[in-house]
Formats: C-alpha cells, sequence, structure tokens
C-alpha cells in the first residue's frame, strides 16, 4: 500500500525483496499515453467484472478534491475536508465510492469530467471549492460551494454553498455527505444515517490538527513523517480526549512504526494497543476504530483472526472501506493464501483504482504464485499510473531473475529507469544491481557498489554491508579479507542482538556470518533460531527469508541434504525468495550443483507460468 506493506529490499541466495514506485519521452511518450489508458481502463473492467456484483444497481461516485481559494497554507484543511466527506460517504451502502487516493490525483487536473468518469468508472462526480474567511475581530469562517454532476450528460444534479464559523466546519462534510445522498435518491438505513451525522470532535483546534496529521500517515516507509504524524495526533488528543478517530489513528502509527522497525519496543506496542481499545471504548461503531485494532493485531502482533475480524467489522459499517479490504488481502498473504489475498486486494483496486500501490501489491502476489505473465501486466499498470515509484521497476527486474535466471534483463530494467531520473537513491535498485553483478561474477563491480553502504535493514531482513562484502570475497577466493568482513559483522550482530533479542532477521544473518567463520554448531543453531522466531507457519512470507538463510547455512557447513530438503519445501510453495532458474545461476548453490537430488529439483520445477 504505498502505506508500503513491503519496506525492504529482496534478494538471491544470501539475501532478501522489495517496496514502492516509476516514464516519458516523444514518441515513446505518446506512446506510454496510449498503453496507460488502454491498461487502466483494462484492469478497470476486468475487476468490475471479476467482482460480480450488479455495477448497474449501484451508483459509483468519486469526491475531487476540494479547490482551495484560500492562501496556500489551508491546502491541507480542503484536502481533510474531501477526505472526510468521502470517509462519510463510504459508509453508505447504495453507493460505491472511490477511495481518496485516487481521487486526488486528479487535484488541479485539466482532465475534464468527462475523462475522469472514464478512467474511474465513475457516474458522478462531487467537486466544489472551499475559503477561510476572517473578520476584523479575527473570527474565522468556512466556505464550501459543492456540486454534483452527473458523468453521462454533465448536467448539475445539485449545487448548494455551505457557510459555517470555524468551530463548527466539521460539521459540514456530515450536511453535504447527507444532501449527496438525499439527491442520488440513497435510502438511509437508521445506522447510517447516525453514522452520516456522528461528529469526531468538538473541539475545532483538535480536528484542525487531526487534518494535518492524516497527510503524514500515508506511506509507512517514512519514519520522519510518521513520528511528525505521531507528534500531530497527541497533541490533537490532549486538546480533546474523547477524540476516537485520533486514538484511532495514532493506535494505526504506532502499530506501522513496529511493522516498518521503526520502533520495536513493547512500550510502543502497549500504546498502540491502548489507543486502539480507547477508540473502541469511545466509538465502537467507527470504522476507523475497527482498522486501528485490526493494524494492531496484524502489524504489532501477528495475530490473525482477531485481525481479520476487526477488517471485516469496519467493512461492515463502511462498505467502501478500501483499506480495510487491502488489510484482508494483506493479512491472508501472510497466511500463505495468495488466491484469497487476490480477491481481497480486486476489492480494494476496485474502490481505488488509480493507486498504484494496490496495482504493484497484485502484481508481487501474482509473483508469489509464480504467474509471471499476470504479474507483469499488473507491475506495467503500477508504472503507468506512478512512473516515479521504483518498485515496480524493481519487481520486474526479480521476474526477469525469478522467471529466466536473466541478469542482463533485469539490469536493463533498473538501468531504464535511473536513465529517467527515477529511483536515483532507491535502496532496492543498489541492492538488486548487487545481486546482478554477483550472478554475473562481476565481483569488483559488487564491492564497488556496496562500498559507502551500511545495512540492509527492513522487515524481511537485517544484513550488514560487512556480512555481504564478506560473502563477495569468498566467491573471489580473498579468504583473509572476507575473514576480516566476518568478524566485523560478527560483534555488530551480536551487539544488535543482545539489544533485540527476539529479533529472527538478527539470527539468521548471524548464522551466516558463523558460517563463514567455520563455527558449524554455532551457525546451525542460530540459524535455527531464526526460523523458530518466525516460522512460515507463522508468516509465510517472512518466514520463507528465515528457511532460505537456514539452507544457506546448510549449503557452507557441509549438510546439503538439509540444504535440499528446505529448498524443496521453498520450491513448492507460493514464494519469490528462489526459483529453479535462480538456483541455476546463483554461486551460493554451487557446493549444490554435483548433487543429483540438486538436479532433480531443478528438473522438477523448471517449468512454470512465464512473463
Amino acid at each position: 500500500d504505498l502505506r508500503n506493506e513491503n519496506a525492504a529490499p529482496r534478494g538471491a541466495g544470501a539475501e532478501g525483496p522489495p517496496a514502492k514506485r516509476s516514464i516519458k519521452q516523444n514518441t515513446v511518450a505518446l506512446v506510454g499515453v496510449l498503453i496507460t489508458i488502454a491498461l487502466v481502463a483494462t484492469a478497470i473492467v476486468f475487476w468490475n467484472r471479476d467482482n460480480g456484483a450488479p455495477e448497474s444497481a449501484i451508483k459509483r461516485i468519486a469526491v475531487l478534491p476540494l479547490e482551495n481559494l484560500g492562501p496556500a497554507d489551508q491546502e491541507y484543511f480542503a484536502d481533510g475536508l474531501t477526505g472526510e466527506i468521502t470517509s462519510r460517504l463510504s459508509g453508505l451502502s447504495g453507493l460505491r465510492v472511490i477511495a481518496r487516493s485516487s481521487a486526488m490525483q486528479y487535484k488541479k487536473t485539466s482532465k475534464s469530467l468527462k475523462q475522469i468518469g472514464e478512467e474511474l468508472n465513475i457516474d458522478y462526480v462531487l467537486e466544489g471549492t472551499l475559503q477561510w474567511q476572517e473578520n476584523a475581530r479575527g473570527e474565522k469562517r468556512v466556505r464550501v460551494s459543492p456540486e454534483l454532476i452527473k458523468i453521462a450528460d454533465g448536467t448539475q444534479v445539485w449545487s448548494k454553498p455551505y457557510e459555517a464559523d470555524f468551530s463548527n466546519a466539521f460539521k459540514l462534510q456530515a450536511d453535504i455527505a447527507a444532501t449527496v445522498a438525499e439527491a442520488l435518491n440513497i435510502t438511509l438505513v437508521k445506522s447510517e444515517q447516525q453514522a452520516l451525522r456522528g461528529k469526531l470532535t468538538d473541539n475545532p483546534e483538535a480536528y484542525d490538527i487531526y487534518l494535518r496529521a492524516i497527510e503524514y500517515t500515508t506511506n509507512i516507509s517514512d519514519e520522519k513523517r510518521l513520528r511528525i504524524a505521531k507528534q500531530l495526533l497527541q497533541k490533537a488528543i490532549a486538546l480533546d480526549n474523547n477524540f476516537a478517530a485520533a486514538y484511532a489513528r495514532l493506535s494505526t502509527v504506532q502499530s506501522d512504526m513496529h511493522w516498518s522497525y521503526f520502533e520495536r519496543s513493547e512500550e510502543n506496542l502497549i500504546q498502540s494497543k491502548a489507543n486502539a481499545e480507547k477508540a473502541m471504548a469511545l466509538a465502537p461503531n467507527l470504522p476507523e476504530t475497527h482498522v486501528a485494532m485490526g493494524n494492531y493485531y496484524y502489524h504489532g502482533k501477528l495475530d490473525y483472526e482477531p485481525a481479520l475480524r476487526e477488517y471485516t467489522a469496519a467493512i461492515k459499517r463502511q462498505p467502501n472501506n478500501a483499506e480495510a479490504y487491502a488489510g484482508i488481502a494483506f493479512v491472508k498473504r501472510r497466511q500463505g493464501k495468495m488466491p484469497q489475498a487476490l480477491a481481497s486486494l480486486k476489492k480494494a483496486f476496485d474502490l481505488n483504482p488509480r493507486d498504484a500501490a494496490f496495482a504493484n501489491d497484485i502484481g508481487e502476489t501474482y509473483i508469489l504464485l509464480r504467474d509471471y505473465r499476470q504479474a507483469m501486466r499488473f507491475l506495467d499498470l503500477a508504472i503507468s499510473l506512478a512512473p516515479d515509484i521504483d518498485m515496480p521497476y524493481d519487481y520486474k527486474a526479480w521476474i526477469y531473475l525469478l522467471d529466466q535466471g536473466n541478469p542482463q534483463n533485469a539490469r536493463a530494467i533498473i538501468d531504464g529507469a535511473l536513465e529517467r531520473k527515477i529511483g536515483l537513491d532507491s535502496k532496492f535498485f543498489w541492492y538488486t544491481l548487487t545481486v546482478c553483478d554477483v550472478l554475473e561474477s562481476n565481483f569488483d563491480a559488487a564491492l564497488m557498489r556496496l562500498a559507502g553502504k551500511q545495512e540492509i535493514d527492513g522487515q524481511y531482513m537485517y544484513k550488514p554491508i560487512d556480512l555481504l562484502t564478506a560473502r563477495i570475497y569468498e566467491f573471489m577466493q580473498n579468504q583473509p579479507q572476507a575473514q576480516e568482513k566476518y568478524k566485523s559483522a560478527r560483534r555488530l550482530l551480536e551487539a544488535r542482538i543482545k539489544v533485540h533479542p527476539e529479533d529472527s532477521r538478527l539470527y539468521s544473518s548471524l548464522g551466516l556470518v558463523y558460517a563463514g567463520l567455520g563455527r558449524k554448531s554455532e551457525a546451525v543453531r542460530a540459524g535455527k533460531r531464526g526460523v523458530e522466531l518466525l516460522p512460515i507457519s507463522k508468516e509465510a512470507w517472512r518466514g520463507s527469508f528465515r528457511v532460505l538463510d537456514l539452507a544457506e547455512i546448510y549449503t557452507r557447513v557441509g549438510e546439503p541434504d538439509l540444504a535440499m530438503d528446505l529448498l524443496g519445501e521453498l520450491l513448492a510453495r507460493p514464494t519469490d525468495v528462489i526459483s529453479a532458474a535462480l538456483l541455476k545461476i546463483d554461486p551460493t548453490w554451487s557446493p549444490l550443483r554435483g548433487q543429483p537430488r540438486f538436479q532433480e529439483l531443478l528438473k522438477k520445477y523448471s517449468s512454470g507460468k512465464s512473463g
């Protein structure tokens, strides 16, 4: 979700996977535009058909960003109010409401409403303007002038100006949403009427700060912005300690910080749960409270069943909640239930059809299923929606490695992005290019690429650069340099384990270091500990990285049968950590190549769906 489900690079043999983002030029640009339109249109039709819902019976609407007529520093308020109106409408079962992140892409757009309608597959748009006014006494008033437009003929269904004191500004969203429902002849059940009229807070300053905070919570891989959001939400709660939505959002920020390894303390998780519980106690029917509790169980505790219950409860209260559908999909993925994950991602993407992150999520899920043709389709769609994001390019590169064992084509994908100034600072790009260097036996280039880097640190792995460098020196048969780097990596990892004794990534890496130092029993013990802390049965995706590390440890300490047991297990399940094509060319597995059983594995798993 460019709420970055996958905040970590990937890897071949010795290492691990990805995160998200990235196209332009004269004749090529024209072709690119045509392809983009076709891809988006095809995807929308595909998902609508696949979902099986009678679309004609449900009116589809997008709330376009309110145009801010005031100073630039009031922009956040217009965006925030747009999001809150969207949220209110999303709770109505008679409407299909396009998610905020897709609608926000049309901010200051030059596209016609007809074009927007076609791209989003909608029947209506709500658009308008917002302006603050301040009198001589410094009192602020907010004026919103929305209008509801029918896409088919461009007619104005309804228009009405709203004005209120700033202290009542948050009431405007409910009034506007209720009038839209009335204008579209949407029959509201009692619970929907209550939800539509519910107040988030009676404190205008707290509401203002809350809207500012929301803008900082959209990417869970951005530590700096998450910490700003946390401070703002704490400030909003200090102003109104009954602000349920602020508690819910704060809980999610804390869970996200745990997930992204920015704040792994037990105290942080305790606070996340307490804030979710506080939100639930204050507003048990607010969808955000259930999403927050679901995020706590998922990102905080890997406790899947209660997480699924909470996300489902959010959808029951807000049928158009793309975030809750995505939460279900991501949990299913971690359970190894890839087809079910795809089904939920389809629903999320239908509600958010301009979100490159969802297109990328679908692509990466197909990679896990080794359906590389479908994966490539959706990664291309993600790129067409957001050409400047690095992750889809990185995944495309990995398809060439996993499907074909072709580092030249993989390198070309990333080099092409870099030539267009995309991902110049991407850790995913330099890591994948280093893997390509190794696969091509260009070890000097790999060492140069690692120079000045410090570590690979993400949810899938923690690898000190000294560990990666030591392995390359081993491939070069430069044992003195390799031993020096292994000793340095050992000191670092042993120190980190003392501080984070439950971090599975650290044990796996330490096991690889001990293997390099010839300490067999300690290497196996550390590798097994990594698997025990995060087994595949608990986490199908990340757990596969721990198994791969243990397979490498067994290979390097002279236990080929145990290594092949694990490789066979990985090849037989949905995963993106290894493939037969990659096993053939990765020097990590050179000690196994003379084994008949290894060759049988390669033969058995060499066929598959290709891109």
